[in-house]
């Protein structure tokens, strides 16, 4: 797999993410950061910043091994560390740079994936460079739709192959989630599927519980929790009989990495424990906290936590190698409040419609807050198909949920979060320019009937 990272370094980047103590370019980094943690030996990451104009941060490395601390892991993450934001935004730029920077010649399948936090306002532009692009592109808005607009890049990934997800506003319980659309990305671009993705808060004296089904047809699959670095915070992984696997006595086929905000278990499967093989059933990711509460509040509060999330938030995301994936796309009438949102949802085994028994839902959340869960219509064998209507301005987050049983009956579950956005557009120049030019055959138009 070899991808490029197409960073946003322009001036608006500098600005507060909505995070307490975080800027834009801080997100941006954490995020890449557990990116590049859970790459795999193999894979092959470029790094490309963008303002004004585009300069590569990094050229394609290649992952060596799958120590997290590796030589060409920490030189990736330096090459991030070094973005310092300012300038315009010109996205056609930075994605016509990493489409050269990911040559026809890269190992493996090729991705760009795009982040930024603005609507494009410098040459070259995206409707200029897209006839040149080659690479399936993904992108990653970071903020609001009224401030992006991002209808030409929803149109760039759309063409590509790839697709683009917004985050809207962001705050504390949502610090992962750029990091999380970034895995997401990886997943798909790679051929993976994505089989559960909860995230939480954790409190001392507390376990949290990660499961996730794996049936007999994955064969491998990595766990990722992303969770800031703390002494007080042990993992281990989990098999369906409840067997432990602790990460400091690790049997054969099971990797575990830590990283400052991930810890991942990479396993191949089936696992042999003792006598026992392990596959399919209900695995977890369990995180647990020791400590004294009180102390804990008072140095949280210190590190400027609000009451709001009392606690240290994490996400997982759990991805795996399978024959059965579930392909999901959403399309929308237009731009501006009432537009008709599609969803569609795709679940193929051995790359052929899924016949088993298997249900789909979506749960859609509206800028607003509320969320609904709606159950989409089998309109062919292993497609599902709906719609609602957004009538609010702001992102809305479609969490696609398919839950079924293989033909030897394992049950099975994928997972994937795209968005719909709705937004006033401005008027762009050439917009302006037709709108006058109309105006004036009308006008010659009624001269000639006078």
């Amino acid at each position: 797999m070899s991808v490029v990272l197409v960073a946003d370094r322009s001036g608006s980047m500098g600005e507060e993410s909505g995070i307490p103590g975080m800027t834009r370019m801080d997100v941006l980094k954490e995020s890449a950061h557990i990116l590049i943690d859970t790459l795999r030996a193999g894979d092959a990451l470029g790094v490309v910043g963008f303002a004004t104009d585009a300069k590569i941060a990094s050229g394609m490395t290649n992952i060596i091994d799958d120590t997290i601390t590796s030589a060409e892991r920490e030189a990736l993450k330096a090459a991030v560390d070094a973005l310092t934001p300012g300038g315009s935004t010109s996205i056609g730029d930075g994605v016509a740079l990493a489409n050269t920077t990911v040559a026809p010649t890269a190992p493996g399948r090729r991705a760009i994936i795009v982040l930024t936090d603005g609507h494009e306002n410098a040459a070259a532009h995206i409707t200029d460079v897209m006839d040149e692009v080659t690479a399936d592109v993904y992108a990653v808005g970071m903020g609001t739709a009224g401030v992006l607009q991002p209808d030409k890049l929803n149109t760039l990934t759309s063409e590509t192959g790839g697709y683009l997800v917004l985050t809207g506003k962001m705050d504390e319980t949502e610090r992962y989630n750029v990091a999380k659309y970034f895995l997401q990305i990886l997943a798909a671009a790679s051929g993976d599927t994505v089989i559960s993705d909860p995230q939480g808060t954790i409190r001392p004296g507390e376990v949290a519980q990660v499961p996730f089904q794996i049936a007999r047809t994955d064969h491998s699959f990595d766990a990722v929790v992303m969770i800031e670095k703390h002494e007080s915070i042990a993992v281990e992984l989990r098999a369906p009989d409840g067997t432990r696997i602790a990460v400091d006595s690790l049997p054969d086929g099971v990797g575990y990495q830590a990283g400052d905000r991930v810890r991942r278990f990479r396993v191949s499967l089936p696992v042999q424990i003792a006598r026992t093989k392990h596959h399919a059933g209900a695995w977890r990711v369990v995180l647990s906290m020791t400590g004294d509460r009180d102390r804990f509040v008072e140095d949280w509060r210190a590190r400027g936590g609000s009451g709001r999330a009392l606690g240290i938030p994490y996400a997982a995301i759990v991805t795996g190698r399978s024959d059965k994936h579930m392909d999901c796309r959403v399309s929308q009438t237009g731009f501006e409040p009432g537009a008709v949102v599609s969803l569609s949802a795709r679940v193929t085994d051995r790359r052929q419609p899924m016949q088993w028994e298997m249900r789909v839902f979506v749960d859609v959340h509206s800028p607003d807050g509320a969320v609904r869960t709606i159950e989409m219509n089998r309109s062919h064998v292993g497609t599902f198909e709906s719609t609602f209507a957004a009538a609010q301005l702001g992102v809305y987050t479609c969490r696609f949920r398919a839950k079924g049983r293989t033909r030897v009956g394992d049950a099975f579950t994928r997972e994937h979060s795209l968005t719909a956005q709705v937004w006033h557009p401005t008027p762009t120049d050439d917009d302006r320019v037709r709108k006058r030019e109309s105006k004036r055959r009308d006008r010659e138009s009624d001269r000639r009937n006078d």
